[in-house]
């Protein structure tokens, strides 16, 4: 499972603590926006390392034809 689908996951099955008074949990909510954050967090690092390598392999088959290219 992706990250992306980690979080749709999630906030399909998102529930909220209720209080008798003002409806749910404001402490309940705060920490699920985390928890979303932190899933988004996660999502975008896993993303820019795999970005870094494609750019890093690419760099290194410019240089291979860059150095075959003298020859």
């Amino acid at each position: 499972m992706n990250e992306l689908e980690k979080i749709e996951q999630y906030l399909e099955n998102l529930k909220f603590k209720k209080q008798t008074i003002g409806g749910v949990s404001e402490a309940d909510v705060l920490a699920k926006i985390q928890r979303l954050s932190d899933l988004y967090a996660e999502a975008f690092r896993n993303q820019e390392i795999k970005y870094e390598a494609l750019l890093d392999d690419k760099n290194d088959e410019l240089r291979r034809l860059r150095e075959n290219s003298n020859e």
